[in-house]
């Protein structure tokens, strides 16, 4: 196994693959250019940015070579023991555009730089709660037993998501 470069990534014919390969441009030691495909777990597809690092494994004497991981050095994402982290990039590999966080409370968190999927649905909820009418009469107001459900809701949701 070797670590290479990887210098751009697109999708297309490869080799023996019945359908469409991501294949990655990579670098080796600075001088060595070569195609290679990018095997993933099935149902997981994420794509390779420019300058990532690539583990590749040689196969056939050294003809044919799967990249069977990736590592990103410029964004600095950690977890803790336990936790699963899933996020996107912009093009070019060096910022975090949106994240999904598995906890180890078992707590969701859904979001990106400016907002998260609780806060929306928990600003709606409270939102509703305070919903008021207008027109003849003016003072209507949410009957107390909906309040009371919508609050059973966030409570819920909350439990869930971070």
């Amino acid at each position: 196994m070797s670590i290479v470069k990887a210098i751009k990534s697109s999708f297309k014919k490869y080799g023996q693959a019945p359908g469409l390969s991501q294949v990655v441009q990579t670098m080796e030691n600075d001088e060595i250019e070569r195609e290679t495909e990018f095997w993933q777990f099935p149902g997981f597809l994420s794509g390779v940015t420019p300058n990532d690092r690539l583990q590749v494994i040689p196969l056939s004497g050294g003809g044919y070579r799967l990249i069977v991981s990736a590592n990103n050095y410029k964004v600095g994402v950690t977890v803790q023991a336990g936790e699963v982290k899933i996020f996107s990039t912009d093009a070019t590999g060096s910022t975090k555009k949106a994240e999904i966080y598995l906890d180890t409370d078992g707590k969701i968190k859904i979001s990106n730089a400016e907002q998260s999927m609780k806060s929306i649905i928990s600003d709606l909820i409270d939102e509703v709660s305070n919903l008021k009418t207008f027109g003849s009469p003016g003072n209507h107001l949410v009957d107390p037993s909906t309040k009371t459900n919508l609050t059973a809701i966030k409570t819920r949701w909350g439990g869930l998501f971070k």
